[in-house]
């Protein structure tokens, strides 16, 4: 009778260690889904923030060319207007 009631004892005992362990594996599950959804999350984000970098980007380089060219325009009109002004010059010297 003593190893009767002994072998239940332990075999409850054994069974709130299953049920522990159960738990415990679940909520370790849980928190591994959590972790992969937070980790798509954060890949989410970074495509993102790199599609907008790409596109920002790609406006400086259009900017960048934007100048360029109007510099080049304003050398062309500097060029041209010095060029007038000595013809100017040249011709109130004639008259």
């Amino acid at each position: 009778m003593l190893q009767l009631t002994f072998t239940r004892g332990l075999s409850e005992d054994l069974s709130s260690e299953v049920k522990v362990m159960k738990k415990v594996k679940g909520r370790e599950a849980e928190e591994k889904e959590q972790a992969e959804q937070q980790l798509l999350k954060q890949d989410l984000y970074v495509e993102s923030l790199t599609k907008i970098v790409e596109k920002l980007t790609e406006q400086i380089d259009v900017y960048e060319s934007q100048v360029k060219g109007q510099a080049e325009d304003t050398r062309a009109f500097r060029l041209l207007q010095t060029e007038v002004s000595v013809t100017q010059t040249a011709v109130a010297l004639t008259f």
